[in-house]
């Protein structure tokens, strides 16, 4: 009887050895499971972080090159109001002038007839024509 029973706790023991077993191989199981699942996480995270940092590269260079037309744009707006002043001016003297040659024509030919100075007066307004064209 002893045997027998010596036998039976033998085999509770197996048994309770082997359910021990299965249940940490189970915790184990699940254990690398999570840790598979917390890689593919990171994996995931990483490839979205680098899709980030791609679409900010990107939208970067986008503000270079519309930061560098806008510059350039306001160089050939500053180039284009600077070359207007200067040819608003240019004809600004060239009327002063006209102006100070019509005095000084008409005091030099005030001694002379007034038909001299008929004369000068339409050949002033033959080169605004040409000017003009």
């Amino acid at each position: 009887m002893t045997e027998a029973s010596g036998n039976g706790v033998a085999t509770l023991d197996a048994q309770e050895t082997k359910k021990q077993r299965k249940k940490q191989a189970k915790r184990e199981a699940k254990a690398m499971l999570k840790l598979e699942r917390s890689r593919e996480d990171v994996e995931k995270a990483e490839q979205k972080v680098a899709k980030a940092q791609a679409r900010l590269e990107t939208a970067r260079t986008r503000l270079r090159n519309t930061e560098a037309k806008v510059e350039q744009a306001s160089q050939i707006e500053v180039q284009t109001s600077q070359q207007e002043s200067e040819v608003t001016a240019a004809p600004a003297n060239l009327d002063g002038q006209e102006e100070h040659y019509q005095p000084e024509t008409s005091s030099s030919d005030a001694g002379e007839s007034s038909s001299n100075t008929e004369t000068s007066t339409p050949d002033t307004p033959a080169p605004t024509d040409e000017t003009s064209a």
